[in-house]
Parts: structure tokens; C-alpha cells; sequence
């Protein structure tokens, strides 16, 4: 974690708008951020080249991880045809919250992502934490007229 902490200050923390806060109008609160993969982006999907060389050998791992706690009903729901399927990695970044910053941490949100890790990298913190909320497997999607 270390390494990586300090690879992410060598790089540089650009501070961006969050995707999420589109939808909130009159809502900014920045994030410090780094962008390390992205799966359609040039250079095979690598943005932070040292980030990247740190992150990758641990890839094939944090996969398996993912892959053991896919819960096997909900996942056949959404992929009928690949019941052993190997999740893809999309997007890697890293953000930086602190207490004296614009935004000090990810607000609720839901997003597209069929699987999300998290992975804290300091330990030296006090009150912060992570919640999931997990929504009911059967939802009813809803469409509007423009």
C-alpha cells in the first residue's frame, strides 16, 4: 500500500468533478483523482503507466476474488449463457478523500458497474468506512417519456 500511495502522489492527483454529480444539479464537490486503466483506452487501457506495473501482477488475484463472490443466481439472471464467466476488468482509478478537502467522500451512488472493489489504502484513519446497499435481485425498470 505504501508503494502505491507514494506512486500516486508521484503521479499527481488532478482534482476533476465526480461522473456521479451530474445528475445533482448545482452539485460540485471535486475529487482528487487519478486515472490508472481504462479498458477502451489507448495504450492497452493503461493511463498511469507506474501505477499500472505496481496494480498488475496483483490483477489475476483480486479477479479470483471477485469471481468467489459472485452470487451464482443473481449472476445468471444477468449472464444466462456464461455461468463460469471471468469477471473483465474496466476501469482502475484512484481517489483521494480527506478531511480538509472539497469532498471528503464518495456519496451514495449507484452506477453501471456489474462488480465494484475497493481497496483502502491507508489504515491510519479514524471514523471512515464503507457501506454497501444491496437492492433487491427483481427490479422494475422504469422508462420516460422525453
Amino acid at each position: 500500500c505504501r508503494e502505491l500511495i507514494r506512486l500516486g502522489e508521484e503521479e499527481g492527483f488532478t482534482v476533476d468533478e465526480e461522473s456521479i454529480d451530474a445528475y445533482e444539479e448545482g452539485y460540485v464537490a471535486p475529487s482528487q483523482s487519478i486515472e490508472v486503466f481504462e479498458r477502451y483506452a489507448r495504450n492497452d487501457g493503461v493511463i498511469a503507466h507506474d501505477i499500472w506495473a505496481a496494480l498488475e501482477p496483483w490483477i489475476p488475484k483480486l479477479t479470483q476474488l471477485v469471481k468467489d463472490s459472485i452470487d451464482k443466481t443473481t449472476d445468471r439472471t444477468y449472464f444466462p449463457d456464461k455461468p463460469d464467466r471471468t469477471p473483465q476488468l474496466g476501469w482502475v482509478f484512484f481517489r483521494k478523500y480527506a478531511p480538509d478537502s472539497d469532498r471528503k467522500s464518495l456519496k451514495l451512488h449507484v452506477d453501471s458497474n456489474m462488480h465494484t472493489l475497493n481497496i483502502a489504502l491507508n489504515h491510519d484513519f479514524e471514523g471512515g468506512g464503507l457501506l454497501y446497499i444491496k437492492p433487491p435481485a427483481e427490479q422494475k425498470e422504469e422508462t420516460y417519456d422525453n
